[in-house]
């Protein structure tokens, strides 16, 4: 989510358009929440026919967790979460960020964290969150990084797809976010998307620079993907070979492609570290990618998360 990239959409949630009735936190006591019975499913990371940069062969151990969320209290996800709060999106001066957007709600059956979207006069309240852990692959190690999120609009009494938007800008991805860090130590997009009002696009990308605030990529790296609406599991597997590392961008457990620091003569995979996990649903921008005149998320945008996995294995080749 780049200084110019970020978060989408997904459902139920009942208020108007306007901010008064969302001034103050949520009495979460109240909010009625289905026990999971279905646990984080293990890493789906089955190697690609492809052989993108280094052999596939290695000795690896058991997968250990480093974040395992699947949202069972309100109080874990201020125990492992920052609610961004008073805060206008990197990329859009329309969008600003309220903690009381993300909260636990149930959706299909499932116990999820929603990020919401609404109109507030002429701007959008809306939701971001970063883990409060960092992590990166060590020599010889590898991260696995997923999480389920479906992306669904409110309308009135009924739904929207995300399709059906405009201007919503939902995002998935790691990046150190400490001031005066980006984007020295990288940033990883392993989904972020656009709404066009009856399409979409979605895509995964890599920013990295050697001076802050100064990207050497552009936008070179951007690899567009297809995605249905409805559920999905978006993942990376991030791995060390001793001392080389590379990136594999998975969709439903299906191989998007490969980053490694030969994708492009600016960027140095190696010194990608101490990222921070991060999810936001951003409403418009300030780079043309929309007409802001037009954005139309109906009642709410919402981004709904089921749960968030990283995991670390040793390898050793």
């Amino acid at each position: 989510m780049k200084r110019l990239s970020f978060i989408a959409v997904a459902l139920c949630f009942t208020f108007a358009s306007c901010e008064s009735e969302l001034t103050e936190p949520l009495d979460e006591k109240n909010i009625t929440i289905e026990t999971l019975s279905e646990e984080i499913p293990e890493p789906d990371i089955s190697e690609p026919e492809v052989v993108a940069v280094h052999e596939r062969s290695a000795r690896v151990g058991p997968w250990s967790d480093i974040i395992s969320e699947n949202f069972s209290s309100n109080s874990n996800i201020d125990d492992n979460w920052i609610r961004t709060h008073g805060r206008y999106d990197y990329n859009s001066d329309l969008c600003y960020y309220v903690r009381w957007s993300p909260r636990l709600e149930t959706l299909d059956g499932r116990q999820c964290l929603r990020l919401a979207a609404w109109k507030n006069g002429n701007t959008y309240r809306s939701g971001h969150v970063k883990s409060r852990k960092k992590f990166y692959p060590r020599r010889n190690e590898d991260i696995w990084v997923g999480a389920s999120i479906k992306l669904l609009a409110k309308d009135g009494a009924g739904y929207k797809g995300f399709n059906d938007t405009y201007g919503a800008w939902p995002a998935f991805w790691t990046v150190n976010e400490d001031p005066g860090v980006w984007p020295t130590q990288g940033e990883i997009d392993m989904m972020e998307g656009y709404s066009f009002g009856g399409s979409a696009r979605f895509a995964r990308n890599l920013f990295y620079g050697t001076q802050t605030g100064n990207n050497l990529l552009d936008n070179r790296l951007e690899r567009r993907y297809e995605v249905s609406e409805g559920w999905h599991t978006y993942s990376m597997l991030w791995r060390n070979r001793n001392g080389a590392v590379d990136c594999h961008i998975y969709l439903d457990g299906q191989w998007l492609g490969v980053y490694w620091s030969g994708s492009d003569n600016d960027l140095n995979m190696e010194a990608f570290k101490d990222h921070n996990l991060i999810l936001n649903l951003n409403i418009g921008d300030k780079h043309g990618i929309f007409n802001n005149s037009q954005i139309n998320i109906f009642s709410t945008m919402n981004m709904y998360v089921d749960w968030v996995s990283v995991r670390r294995r040793d390898n050793n080749l």
